[in-house]
């Protein structure tokens, strides 16, 4: 294991044991519960401070000094999210923090446990963990050349966790732990890996609606997710059951409908976009032209529902075609949104007067002049942002020519290239 220092600074450790030591005394007990898994590995699960945890578990992230290192590299933005999170007084976080210690660093604590019984100490020694900080070689930044004279193991995962609710002031904030005693690198490496390839995230769209059910989304947010109910489960919206509102596949009445008919087939009923993905694009463009506090929920669903009956009008063959045409997959839905202020704009110019709620044939009518004056218009592409027009492609919204631009830098363009028609198309009005 590289040495490299990634402890916290001199100043800080001491600051942490100096409160430790106020609260403990010269000595901090641990309780240890044995958990059985394999004979090979010794385990236990504990409850340990986040101010402990970040002085007995050296973090050693792989970087190019440290190719060899356990923990990923610290992202700040989850460093600050995390440090934002943990000031509400609600805040939970069950997951738990994994560390090893190795069981020759006698000098700074003392283990308590016989293999045949399930419960053991660990005795933490903080007065001489204080005295090997005093004493420990620091570089010329003033950093330990060697934190492990002092500190009495590693961490393997819960890197971002442990230092976010530091930043955030929460020394006293106990946390579950895992602790292995006495494994190698590689035995680390391979929990590291076990821990963060069987876990998957937690699907956007569920956790959308984890926050809205949990009461925890801003104001403009959870008024979002009223006009996405809305947008989805009236049957007079133009997004009727299109929008994913839940993980599994719907079974209602939709689908048994759409059967009867020879023009539907079951494939055509699935949803065109996730919640959480919308949500964005409403809150992003539509509040931004449109304060959401200033309609009512109502209001906005009859908004968002005209504008896209609008599109589906002007460009009916590419909205009745998911198969072929992006304009009603995840792609095209943040084309049109991010376009929407502009043409929310052009809807009052056109008519002369503040418009709360375009009616569908005043978005139709804006939309036609400046998207499809003909029945040809084409898109310039500017791929790379240097103002150099790399490509021309129809605006007929054909999965054969968007397609090959579906990643960001592509939508960017696309939309950078709809604006600027809705400019040189303004004339039409």
């Amino acid at each position: 294991m590289s040495q490299k220092n990634l402890a916290s600074t001199p100043s800080e450790v001491l600051q942490i044991i100096k409160h430790l030591k106020c609260v403990h005394g010269d000595t901090l007990t641990i309780h240890l519960i044995r958990v059985r898994q394999q004979n090979s590995l010794t385990l236990f699960t504990s409850s340990i401070p986040v101010s402990l945890s970040n002085i007995i578990f050296q973090k050693v992230p792989r970087n190019q000094n440290n190719p060899k290192g356990i923990n990923r590299a610290l992202v700040s933005k989850k460093l600050n999210d995390i440090e934002a999170s943990a000031g509400d007084n609600d805040y939970s976080l069950p997951n738990s923090v994994v560390g090893s210690i190795v069981s020759n660093r006698v000098w700074g604590m003392e283990l308590d446990y016989n293999k045949n019984d399930k419960l053991g100490f660990l005795h933490i020694k903080l007065s001489e963990l204080e005295k090997r900080v005093q004493a420990a070689e620091l570089d010329k930044n003033g950093n330990f050349v060697a934190p492990e004279e002092f500190m009495l193991g590693y961490l393997i995962d819960s890197h971002h966790r442990l230092l976010g609710l530091y930043k955030a002031d929460r020394p006293d904030y106990e946390l579950p732990t895992s602790i292995y005693l006495d494994i190698n690198d590689i035995k680390m490496h391979q929990i590291f890996s076990t821990i963060n390839e069987n876990q998957s995230k937690t699907s956007r769209v569920h956790n959308l609606y984890s926050k809205y059910l949990g009461n925890t989304l801003l104001p403009q947010e959870k008024n979002c997710v009223f006009v996405l109910e809305d947008l989805n489960n009236q049957e007079e919206s133009i997004l009727y059951k299109r929008i994913k509102l839940f993980d599994d596949v719907p079974k209602d009445s939709i689908l048994k409908k759409y059967k009867k008919t020879a023009e539907h087939s079951e494939s055509d009923i699935k949803p065109y976009v996730n919640s959480n993905i919308i949500q964005k694009l409403i809150i992003d463009n539509v509040f931004e032209a449109v304060p959401y506090a200033k309609l009512e929920t109502d209001d906005l669903v009859k908004l968002i529902n005209n504008y896209f009956h609008a599109f589906a009008e002007v460009f009916p063959e590419a909205w009745a075609d998911s198969k072929t045409h992006v304009l009603v997959k995840s792609m095209g839905f943040q084309i049109t949104m991010k376009v929407f202020k502009d043409i929310y704009n052009k809807v009052h110019i056109k008519n002369a007067e503040v418009i709360d709620i375009p009616t569908k044939l005043q978005f139709k009518v804006v939309i036609q002049a400046l998207l499809r004056p003909n029945p040809k218009e084409f898109l310039d592409l500017d791929v790379y942002s240097n103002g150099i027009i790399t490509t021309t492609i129809p605006l007929n919204w054909s999965s054969l020519k968007f397609g090959s631009y579906s990643n960001g830098k592509g939508i960017n363009s696309l939309t950078s290239s709809i604006k600027q028609l809705i400019s040189n198309n303004s004339s039409n009005l």
